[in-house]
């Protein structure tokens, strides 16, 4: 790699965290984005470090017609749904198909000592 493509690397690395972190944090709630009549999915990881659990359930109490989805690996974001495990194919069958999974569906982790319980 080239000193020149390192330091546009790092410029746009640098932009993009600034991005992702225009919103937050904050001191007072910012207002709902989107239609509360929406019609999707809300993930969350129950033992993210990062990203509380309650967080999820509050984002699905604000859009009550999406489906909820809970894995119980320890990724971040959209990590869990990258080990090819039950939550991925939920997921990829959503994208593909339109059609939703039970609402409240539980994916294993596929980590030694989790199993992989589905529900």
């Amino acid at each position: 790699m080239d000193f020149q493509n390192s330091q546009e690397n790092s410029v746009t690395l640098f932009i993009a965290m600034l991005m992702m972190n225009y919103y937050w944090p904050k001191n007072i709630p910012l207002p709902i984005r989107g239609s509360p009549e929406i019609k999707g999915i809300v993930s969350g990881q129950l033992y993210d470090r990062l990203t509380e659990y309650e967080w999820t359930q509050k984002m699905r109490a604000y859009f009550p017609n999406t489906n909820l989805l809970t894995s119980q690996s320890n990724d971040h974001g959209i990590l869990f749904a990258s080990d090819g495990g039950a939550c991925q194919a939920h997921i990829i069958k959503y994208f593909q198909t339109g059609e939703l999974f039970v609402d409240g569906t539980v994916c294993g982790d596929s980590s030694a000592g989790y199993g992989n319980f589905v529900r």
